[in-house]
């Protein structure tokens, strides 16, 4: 061994465990949860999306997953184009268009 590498600490260069959040992060999500308190919680977030409810919808869709994975297995692609079909049915014969 090198003099330079007994030098480090035992755990030098093996990084955070799975699942620990990075201490920046943890930081200022913990300022950003003290500021929403400080601002008046959720009482002053209602507020602002009923002030401003673009803006307020825009800020909630940037919260939400970007990609949703799903398959639907209960039903056969046939069957539901038939249940379509019999829903369109249903709107049709109530006047729906």
């Amino acid at each position: 061994m090198t003099a330079n590498r007994q030098s480090l600490p035992p755990n030098a260069g093996k990084g955070r465990k799975p699942g620990v959040p990075n201490k920046t992060t943890q930081a200022c999500r913990d300022a950003l949860v003290e500021a929403f308190d400080k601002l008046g919680g959720v009482a002053a977030l209602v507020k602002f999306g009923k002030a401003d409810p673009a803006a307020f919808y825009k800020i909630w869709s940037k919260l939400l997953p970007r990609e949703i994975k799903a398959e639907v297995t209960d039903m056969t692609r046939e069957e539901r184009l038939e249940r379509l079909k019999e829903l369109i049915g249903v709107g049709s014969a109530h006047g729906e268009d």
